[in-house]
């Protein structure tokens, strides 16, 4: 009788779970979906587009962001922290220390998104606090920038069993940069992340700027294609190449995040030729740019940067969503937030699986 209470209950639980939860997002595949206004979903409704039916800070902001057809996990920090367990146990990270290593190389734009994860492990997506190394220190509570003392330089924050590092690089299309990437590969970090394309198109953006002309996808004039050549000179991609098949045979999972849309530069001209040749040299590629579309004029105070990267403890929080309202802008953050675990579902997404064909408990506070 027992055993026949108990075959049923899973079941059910099955059915319940299959009927009301789409099947998990394959990599990417999160990216492809819509923003929705919080204000007019029924929060009872959604629950298909989440792990486990829990949207978990997600109602917290002005539109959530439902993947056209999957599911993925809303990430908090003791579920991030128990994938990072999960797979350290398993010896699928080249850990020697018990902790998950990720490595991030790039400018203040994949700053923001990894400041987003901070927030996570931090406890709180709305409030953090995000105070760190990276994100925001004692000393200075401001993020690690241009300075020329913290570029090319490798500063940590440390969350239990995960520890995040991040490189302020310039230019991917320049010797130093390929020097740092190659050293950071033999860290051996369970993943190195990069991107950057903003100070390779500075110049043109700021005499764009004064003339009030907005870049998003100005690709061809001469200056672009100029750029563009650069970052894909036989020397740069000869780096990217080499370190792609380092990485690989050194068991290191090589992202390259894709630009998001901005005003400064075109973001498929930064991207559109090097991709493909990428995708060859053993780069998982994270396409973030159809996330951005249709929000990113009204979260990047700039057309560049994220809303709240100077932004630490509640109050300054609660002050920064009154000028927006203010302002008519939609929650600052919510960008940031969503690539975070757009990011986070292309590194851990088939752990998360196993989770769910094993059967094994997914914490959700």
């Amino acid at each position: 009788m027992y055993r026949i209470v108990v075959f049923t209950l899973l079941l059910l639980f099955g059915l319940t779970r299959g009927k009301n939860t789409l099947d998990l997002c394959k990599a990417n595949e999160d990216t492809y979906g819509t923003w929705n206004l919080t204000s007019s979903v029924n929060l009872r409704e959604v629950g298909k587009y989440f792990v486990n039916g829990v949207h978990g800070h997600a109602a917290q902001f002005d539109k959530m962001w439902f993947p056209a057809n999957c599911s993925y996990l809303r990430f908090t920090n003791t579920s991030l922290k128990a994938v990072a367990a999960h797979i350290i146990a398993s010896g699928k990270s080249n850990s020697k220390d018990g902790k998950l290593h990720l490595l991030f190389m790039g400018d203040s734009g994949l700053r923001g998104a990894l400041c987003g994860i901070g927030r996570i492990l931090s406890g709180n997506e709305i409030h953090g606090p995000n105070i760190n190394d990276i994100c925001g220190y004692n000393e200075a509570l401001k993020p690690r920038a241009r300075a020329p003392n913290e570029v090319n330089l490798l500063y940590s924050a440390e969350f239990d069993n995960i520890v995040i590092t991040f490189m302020y690089i310039m230019k991917i299309e320049i010797q130093a940069t390929g020097w740092m990437l190659e050293m950071n590969v033999h860290k051996q970090p369970y993943a190195l992340i990069l991107n950057t394309g903003a100070w390779s198109f500075n110049e043109v953006a700021r005499v764009r700027s004064a003339q009030y002309v907005n870049s998003t996808e100005n690709c061809d004039s001469p200056e672009d294609l100029r750029i563009e050549a650069e970052r894909n000179s036989p020397s740069s991609r000869a780096v990217y190449a080499e370190c792609g098949e380092l990485g690989f045979s050194l068991n290191v999972k090589m992202v390259y995040r894709t630009s998001h849309y901005n005003s400064r530069f075109g973001f498929n001209c930064a991207d559109a030729q090097l991709i493909p040749f990428l995708e060859t040299k053993k780069w998982n590629i994270w396409d973030n740019s159809r996330i951005s579309r249709d929000v990113w004029k009204t979260q990047n105070h700039d057309g560049f940067h994220y809303d709240r990267i100077f932004v630490h403890n509640v109050t300054e929080h609660k002050e920064h969503i009154k000028k927006a309202r203010e302002l008519q802008i939609e929650s600052p953050g919510m960008l940031e937030m969503q690539l975070a675990h757009s990011l986070l579902h292309f590194l851990f997404r088939d752990t998360v699986q196993e989770f769910l064909d094993q059967g094994i408990h997914i914490p959700l506070l």
